[in-house]
């Protein structure tokens, strides 16, 4: 049996999870090693894919000298009426491609990079919506801080469920900015909160983040997504 290097990679993970369970043992794990093959790059398909790619983009390149001020003009009153219609455009938008990979990954689970990229453009709505729903919400205080902790939430909540290292990235990511201009806003912006200039701050916030690590550890649910991760 014949397979690529994602699909390889994958049944690779389960036989040696399978016989560190005891579930298969060592001479059942090599036999089962032995009966596929990892094919080599299909340099074919990459030049069929960017065949397409190259059609889409150049129609899209033609489409757009040729409606570029109706374009421009349409994004503008879009994008400039209602911020809060925007935000909810993006966060629709987010929402249906996190469907899409969610579908797309219990179909096709061994179609890791793929399903990553569905992912990522999600992330990108979602970080879109959340900006623009900031605008909207504006009120001249200056504490756009708290966007980077919804930010922090949503993600943390989608990479649990997704089990997706990537989208707990940019959570771990969106916490970070969060932290430093909340410290940043309680402090009006002076170079130290609590006495600590803001390398010492995330020294103490790389700290906390070790400690829940360890806290974690051997939790069930925690082990699970360590696992697929």
């Amino acid at each position: 049996m014949k397979l690529n290097k994602s699909q390889g990679d994958l049944l690779k993970r389960v036989i040696e999870r399978w016989e560190a369970d005891g579930t298969i043992d060592v001479s059942t794990a090599d036999r089962l090693k032995g009966s596929y093959t990892v094919r080599s790059f299909e340099w074919k398909e990459l030049a069929k894919y960017s065949f397409w790619i190259a059609i889409v983009c150049g129609v899209i390149a033609v489409v757009s000298v040729l409606a570029d001020h109706l374009i421009m003009d349409l994004l503008e009153r879009l994008f400039l009426s209602s911020y809060s219609l925007v935000s909810g455009v993006f966060a629709v938008g987010a929402a249906l491609v996190y469907y899409w990979g969610w579908r797309r990954r219990k179909r096709m689970p061994y179609k890791v990079f793929s399903n990553e990229t569905i992912l990522f453009l999600g992330v990108l709505l979602t970080a879109v919506s959340v900006g623009y729903l900031g605008a909207a919400m504006d009120n001249g205080s200056g504490h756009f801080s708290l966007l980077f902790l919804l930010a922090a939430v949503i993600y943390a909540v989608l990479g649990f469920y997704f089990s997706s290292v990537q989208v707990w990235v940019f959570a771990l990511l969106s916490l970070g900015a969060w932290y430093g201009a909340e410290t940043g806003y309680l402090s009006d912006w002076g170079n130290h909160f609590l006495g600590l200039n803001y390398p010492q701050r995330y020294v103490a916030f790389g700290g906390l983040l070790v400690a829940c690590r360890f806290l974690l550890v051997g939790k069930k649910w925690f082990t699970t997504f360590d696992y697929y991760t």
